[in-house]
Order: C-alpha cells, then structure tokens, then sequence
C-alpha cells in the first residue's frame, strides 16, 4: 500500500507532542512491512516554514532527516490538472488540493492528515485522521 503524509503527520512524527507524535509512529509500526509512505516537496516546503523562520537549525535537521527516509514524489502536469479538479468542484484550497492530486496521481491509496476537508475525497482514497477524531459516546 502507498500511503501519503501530509505535512502535519510528518510535524506530529517528528516533534512527537502528546498523543499526536505517538499515535502516528504507532501507525507506521503497526503497518504491513510492505507499505510505502511517500510526501511531496510541498510537504517539504510546509514543514521547514517555522524552523527556518525560527532559525532552528535542529528542528530543520530533524525534518530533514524524516523525510530523507521518505519517497519525494515527482509533480507533473497530471498532478496540476487534478488539483485544479479538486480546487474547483470541491472548492479545496489549493496546498491541500495539491497533496491530494499527488497522491492520487502516484497510485496512493491512503492520505494521513488532521485536515477534516480531506474527508471530501473519501470515496477517491483511504483518509486516515490524526489525532483520530473523538468517537462519540453511546447513550
């Protein structure tokens, strides 16, 4: 399985805050051996804004070092394309347009975000929330 990271599931990996950083890493150590996680460079891109911006050398080398692991996934027109698709019939913004268009464009059959918004194209591939949303009591 080919499974996508947004931006934020790389950040809860790598920084690892209560609950979010553990529930992830859980996740990728409880997945078939198979699996192959893969981001874009916008994932990049979006990940490094804050530690650059802070002059936080450390934290830029640990997503440095996390997405070194990880497939970079190639954008081409096709990705565009899709991702003008998805800005304009389910009226995404365009970076998580282009997340998902990459993933889709790659064959990915999952997306892991926090990004409720991308439970609109549940029915193209697998969303998988982190933090897992709260299951609601039973009366």
């Amino acid at each position: 399985m080919r499974i996508y990271f947004d931006s934020c599931v790389v950040i809860y990996g790598v920084e690892q805050p209560a609950g979010d950083g553990a529930s992830v890493l859980d996740a990728i150590s409880c997945g078939n051996p198979s699996d192959e996680y893969v981001v874009s460079d916008l994932v990049r891109l979006e990940c490094l804004v804050k530690p650059v911006r802070a002059g936080n050398q450390k934290a830029v080398a640990a997503i440095e070092d996390a997405i070194a692991g990880i497939a970079i996934l190639p954008w081409n027109r096709d990705v565009f394309d899709k991702a003008l698709d998805l800005r304009a019939r389910l009226k995404f913004k365009t970076p998580g347009a282009l997340h998902i268009a990459a993933a889709l464009a790659h064959g990915c059959t999952e997306i892991w975000t926090n990004d409720a918004r991308f439970q609109n194209v549940a029915d193209l591939l697998t969303v998988r929330r982190f933090p897992q949303p709260p299951t609601s009591a039973s009366p």
